[in-house]
């Protein structure tokens, strides 16, 4: 499913993940409407058109409460590629959205970049569990109700 024309304003975290396989795109979005049928989700299977759908929001004050996961490994627009362009985005929306790398892959190079960069959260191992999504909207949920 995607969602372009979410406005982000509840407090209902919403999650853009961004992964080319459309099997583990589908899994994500039925755990997390799971959760929460509230929760949006848009799906992007390159992080091209996902950075254009962040970037229509980035000058306005309805963005909120974003959750990104990005899948290391992508045919055009690597995700190394998009967190350098999301690097360059305001302060603003850096604190109003959450990056998570979100990969099967697990190479060394790959978690140290992950490690030294501030503006990823952490690294998610795929195939999605529950519980790391339920921990997830938990805390976004708490950190948007203070």
């Amino acid at each position: 499913m995607i969602d372009k024309n979410s406005d982000f304003r509840n407090n209902t975290p919403h999650f853009i993940i961004i992964d080319d396989d459309a099997f583990n795109n589908f899994l994500c979005t039925a755990l997390l409407h799971h959760l929460n049928p509230a929760i949006t989700v848009s799906t992007f299977k390159d992080s091209d058109e996902a950075y254009k759908h962040l970037e229509q929001f980035s000058n306005s004050t309805s963005l909120s409460n974003v959750v990104i996961l990005l899948d290391i490994n992508l045919p055009r627009f690597e995700a190394w590629e998009f967190i350098e362009k999301f690097k360059k985005m305001s302060d603003a929306i850096h604190e109003l959205t959450t990056l998570y790398i979100f990969t099967s892959a697990i190479d060394g190079h790959d978690k140290r970049k992950v490690a030294s960069n501030p503006l990823i959260k952490g690294f998610i191992q795929k195939p999605m569990d529950k519980e790391v999504l339920e921990q997830i909207v938990a805390s976004k949920t708490l950190h948007n109700a203070l």
